[in-house]
């Protein structure tokens, strides 16, 4: 999950267009941050399951 939130465009799901996302979380978001956006993603969905 954190190389697709940090380097959206080397994951893109089929069906989906490459630089939708923005690219300046790198800059912006340190390791916590991160970590609190997994954890919130990871909440939202009961049957989460990590691959």
């Amino acid at each position: 999950m954190v190389d697709s939130i940090l380097l959206p465009s080397d994951y893109v799901v089929s069906g989906y267009q490459a630089g939708q996302m923005l690219t300046i979380y790198p800059q912006q978001l340190g390791i916590q941050d991160l970590a609190d956006i997994i954890e919130y993603i990871k909440s939202t969905d009961p049957n989460y399951v990590a691959p």
